[in-house]
C-alpha cells in the first residue's frame, strides 16, 4: 500500500491481482471459454494450466514451449489472448514485435515475472534476425548477457520466467526450429457465441477488479 498513490512506480506489478468471487470459478471460465473458443479453448486451458508451473516444467525439459495464435485480422486472436492474461489481474500490455525495441521490451518482461503468461502480437517472417533469435530463445530459456557497472567484469543474465502466447497473421516458418517452438492453434472463424461471450468478458471484468455485481 505504500506506493499505491504512485503511477509511476510498479505499475506492472500492480496489476497481479487475486480476486475471491463465488462465481468466478476455474470451472465455470473453464467451461465459458470452451463455449466461445472452442478446440482452440481447450488447449489454451491445458496451456494455463501448465503455464502456472512453468519453472517444474521446464527444470525437467529444459524447455517450455510457446503457443502461437494464427489468423488473419480481426478473427478472435488477441481476444483469445487476452482472455488469459486476465487470469493474473487486470491484463499486462501486449508486446508489438513491430517495435524496434521489442527485444529489450520482451526480455525485461519475461524476466521480471515468474510463471504467467506474456503476449507477444504482430509476428512476421521478416522480423530482423535479433527479434527471431530472442523468441527462439524463449523455448530454451535462453536469455540476455549485459554487463554490470562494476570493476570485475561481472555480467547480468536476463533469462526468460514466463511462458508466452505469439500472435501474427503469418505462420512461424522462416525455418524449423523457430516453428517447432510452438504449439498451433488457428483461428478461422469470426463468429462467437455473443450470448456466453459477454458473459465471459463480465466475468474478467470480476477477475481484474472485483466487481462482485458485474456476474
Amino acid at each position: 500500500e505504500i506506493n499505491s498513490d504512485d503511477d509511476q512506480v510498479y505499475t506492472h506489478e500492480k496489476k497481479f491481482i487475486y480476486q475471491v468471487n463465488e462465481k468466478a470459478t476455474f470451472a465455470n471460465w473453464a467451461k465459458m471459454i470452451h463455449q466461445v473458443y472452442g478446440a482452440n479453448g481447450i488447449i489454451g486451458i491445458a496451456y494455463y494450466v501448465a503455464a502456472l508451473f512453468r519453472d517444474y516444467v521446464f527444470n525437467v525439459n529444459n524447455n517450455f514451449p510457446m503457443l502461437f495464435l494464427f489468423g488473419q485480422r480481426s478473427s478472435g486472436k488477441t481476444t483469445f489472448a487476452i482472455s488469459f492474461k486476465y487470469l493474473f489481474g487486470q491484463p499486462q500490455d501486449s508486446i508489438s514485435l513491430e517495435n524496434p525495441s521489442s527485444v529489450v521490451g520482451v526480455n525485461r518482461t519475461l524476466s521480471r515475472f515468474y510463471n504467467c503468461i506474456i503476449h507477444l502480437d504482430e509476428y512476421k517472417n521478416s522480423l530482423d534476425r535479433k527479434t527471431v533469435g530472442t523468441i527462439k530463445g524463449i523455448y530454451d530459456g535462453f536469455g540476455r548477457t549485459t554487463g554490470k557497472f562494476s570493476n570485475d567484469d561481472q555480467t547480468n543474465v536476463i533469462k526468460p520466467n514466463s511462458s508466452v502466447i505469439v500472435g501474427g497473421q503469418e505462420l512461424p516458418t522462416i525455418d524449423n526450429a523457430m516453428f517447432t517452438r510452438f504449439i498451433l492453434l488457428e483461428f478461422t472463424d469470426k463468429r462467437r457465441n455473443k450470448e456466453v461471450f459477454d458473459k465471459l468478458q463480465q466475468l474478467q471484468r470480476v477477475l481484474a477488479a472485483g466487481d462482485r455485481h458485474a456476474v
